[in-house]
């Protein structure tokens, strides 16, 4: 499930404006911890290394003293499984 609703108040900021345009709309909520909210772009679909679906594009959500802010998350991989999501999404692309 994309979890969608869990965003659904946060509609009308403008850093989920702009998450929204870069992602076409094609993103998955990742609410596992309650203190911590991940906006993933999907647009190239999830990188499944070692069980757990893994996005290429994941950005925190988090409030500041300016209002709703996010901090990039890249998903901690090794060589190997980086080679492995780089090869799927070449891949992907590329309509295999």
């Amino acid at each position: 499930e994309n979890q969608h609703s869990v965003i659904d108040s946060m509609q009308n900021e403008d850093i989920i404006k702009r998450l929204n345009f870069l992602s076409k709309g094609w993103y998955i909520i990742n609410n596992e911890n309650s203190d911590t909210l991940v906006y993933n772009d999907a647009r190239f679909g999830p990188m499944n290394m070692v069980g757990k679906p893994s996005y290429g594009f994941g950005y925190q959500l988090f409030n500041s003293s300016k209002g709703l802010a996010v901090d990039q998350q890249r998903p901690d991989i090794d060589s190997d499984t980086g080679e492995k999501m780089v090869t799927t999404l070449w891949n992907r692309i590329g309509g295999k």
